[in-house]
């Protein structure tokens, strides 16, 4: 069977089956995806389940029982991702699919909680964000992102 476009994971009708390859096919369900090789099924997952549907993606291209274009086609996504899957697989094996690592952006730069406190006492007194930065000898924008995200009570 031919994939086409349109024939992609969003738009599959509950029970649909297509052909990825000689040996691989897909059926798509409601709720769930289901992998079969030959009529043996070997992967049931979540139609949200991403990690899931990443991962068995990069198994299938990994093991040779489908062509990345052809899988790509399936699930409306670019060739170019699902090389990026099987090369995440090869590299880090299924855990880089599932154990993601938070954002390792920069903490806050504040570390004396009782510099913390003080602005807050100073701000929940009216003191301005600068005339506070100023006299605690603070970058205002730091203080300034401490007040926006809510970290200590008055700032």
């Amino acid at each position: 069977m031919m994939v086409s476009p349109s024939n992609v994971e969003s738009n599959q009708p509950s029970g649909k089956t297509i052909a990825i390859s000689q040996r691989l096919n897909v059926r798509f369900h409601d709720d769930a995806c289901t992998y079969f090789l030959g009529t043996i099924p070997l992967f049931t997952y979540a139609a949200d389940d991403r990690p899931t549907r990443n991962l068995i993606i990069a198994q299938m291209v990994t093991l040779g029982h489908a062509s990345p274009s052809a899988i790509a086609k399936v699930h409306g996504i670019s060739p170019r991702t699902v090389y990026r899957y099987v090369q995440r697989f090869r590299q880090y094996g299924s855990k880089a699919f599932f154990n993601r690592a938070p954002p390792t952006g920069r903490p806050l730069a504040i570390r004396d909680p009782e510099i913390l406190e003080r602005a807050a006492n100073m701000l929940l007194d009216g003191a301005s964000l600068r005339r506070t930065a100023r006299e605690l000898g603070i970058n205002y924008q730091t203080l300034r992102n401490y007040k926006a995200a809510g970290r200590r009570p008055g700032l």
